[in-house]
C-alpha cells in the first residue's frame, strides 16, 4: 500500500486558513424553527435537510454522505465484520492498520470529490479534511512499524501496550466529531460560521464579527452588574463558567473568566430572524441516555457542556439576542429529552426514543 500517496496533499493543508468563510446573505427561515426569534426554544426540532441549506448544492448529498459515512475507518465496525465471518480471533495488528490506513485514504479521496461545488462548500470540505488528516509523522511511526514483523503478525489487542498506544495515536476518535459538525453545517440553513471563538477576528463575516463584539460589550456590562457579589457567590452561582481560587485578586478572577470565555470554541453558529443561535454538535455513537447526561469522569459530558453554554449567555446577559441549542445526532431517548428539557436546554435531533435500553 502507498502510505505517502496523501502526504504532499496534507503538507498542502498545513497553509490552510481556518478562518470563517465570508457567509453568504441569510433570509428568513423556513425551517420549524420560525418561532425562534419570539421566545427561547425548549422543544425538540428536527436536524432535518433545509431547503436553503448548502446540501441542497450537491447532485445528491444524501448519496455522498452515506458513502462518506462508509468510508469512516472504524476499527470497531471492522472488527465486527471479521466477527461475523468467524475469524475475530485471527485477525492481526497488521490487519487492523492495513485497514484504517487504506480506509483513512478513501474518505479523504472521497470528500476531495466533492471539492469545486461552491467556495462556501469547499470551506467546509477542507476544514473537514483538516480536521481528520493525520499528520506525517504518523506515516513514518507505520513504516517504522512495519520493519517489525513480529509485532505486526500479533493478534489484534486493544489493550496490548503497543497496539493499543498506537492505534490511540491516530485520532480515530475524532471522525464522529468532524463528521458530525460538517453533516450539520451541509444540511442546516442559516449556518453562518463554525469553531467560532471570541479571540479571532472574522473581518470577512459580518455575523461572526458581530457576535464577537456583543460578547466583549456583554462581558463588560456583566462585569459591573455583578460587582456586589464575591467571587465565592459567583461561582456558586455560574459553577461552570468561574473557577474559585482564594489565593487570586478580583482581578485575576475576572481575567481567568474572561480568558475562559474568549477561547471556548463553539461548534456552529446559525443566525435565524435576527438572532444568533450557537449549536454544539454531538455525534455519538447511539442515542444520547440519562446514563451519558451523568457519567462521573474527567471528560465533560453533553450536559455539563451545555450548560456550559446557557451559563455564559445568562452570566453575560445575552440571552434575548444569542441562544444555545445541543444537537444530537444520533438521537435521545424521551427520559434524558425530559432532563435536558427540565435544565432549559434545547435540543435539535430527528430520532426521539421512547425507551431506554436496559
Amino acid at each position: 500500500m502507498k502510505i505517502f500517496s496523501l502526504l504532499l496533499f496534507f503538507f498542502s493543508l498545513s497553509s490552510f486558513s481556518m478562518d470563517v468563510y465570508s457567509a453568504r446573505p441569510v433570509g428568513n427561515c423556513v425551517e420549524s424553527m420560525s418561532a425562534f426569534s419570539k421566545a427561547p426554544t425548549r422543544n425538540s426540532y428536527e436536524i432535518g435537510y433545509g431547503e436553503n441549506s448548502l446540501s441542497k448544492q450537491f447532485e445528491n448529498y444524501q448519496e455522498f454522505r452515506s458513502q462518506m459515512l462508509a468510508f469512516r475507518p472504524s476499527i470497531e465496525n471492522y472488527l465486527k465484520e471479521q466477527e461475523a465471518l468467524g475469524r475475530r480471533k485471527k485477525v492481526t495488528f497488521s490487519e487492523v492498520t492495513e485497514f484504517y490506513f487504506e480506509r483513512h485514504e478513501k474518505f479523504i479521496k472521497h470528500v476531495e470529490s466533492a471539492l469545486g461545488i461552491s467556495e462556501e462548500i469547499d470551506h467546509y470540505l477542507l476544514k473537514l479534511i483538516n480536521g481528520i488528516s493525520m499528520p506525517a509523522r504518523k506515516y513514518l511511526a507505520y513504516e517504522k512499524l512495519q520493519e517489525n514483523p513480529k509485532l505486526m503478525k500479533r493478534r489484534f489487542n486493544f489493550n496490548d501496550p503497543r497496539q493499543g498506544s498506537f492505534i490511540d495515536s491516530l485520532g480515530i476518535n475524532v471522525y464522529k466529531g468532524e463528521i458530525g459538525e460538517f453533516d450539520v453545517a451541509m444540511r442546516m440553513n442559516q449556518i453562518v460560521g463554525h469553531s467560532f471563538q471570541v479571540k479571532h477576528d472574522y473581518v470577512d463575516n459580518e455575523y461572526l464579527s458581530n457576535l464577537k463584539k456583543i460578547i466583549e460589550e456583554a462581558f463588560k456590562s456583566a462585569k459591573k452588574k455583578v460587582s456586589s457579589y464575591s467571587n465565592r457567590a459567583l461561582t456558586t452561582k455560574y459553577p461552570h463558567v468561574f473557577k474559585f481560587d482564594h489565593r487570586q485578586t478580583r482581578k485575576e478572577f475576572f481575567e481567568q473568566t474572561y480568558d475562559f470565555i474568549i477561547n471556548k470554541e463553539f461548534d456552529l453558529i446559525r443566525f435565524v430572524d435576527g438572532q444568533y443561535q450557537i449549536l454544539e454538535v454531538k455525534n455519538l455513537k447511539s442515542p444520547l441516555r440519562t446514563n451519558d447526561l451523568f457519567k462521573g469522569s474527567k471528560k465533560k459530558t453533553p450536559l455539563d457542556q451545555s450548560l456550559e453554554d446557557l451559563e455564559i449567555l445568562d452570566f453575560l446577559g445575552i440571552q434575548d439576542r444569542v441562544q444555545f441549542s445541543l444537537v444530537l445526532m444520533r438521537g435521545v431517548t424521551k427520559d434524558a429529552l425530559e432532563i435536558l428539557s427540565e435544565k432549559k436546554i434545547s435540543v435539535i435531533t430527528d430520532v426521539v426514543i421512547e425507551q431506554e435500553a436496559k
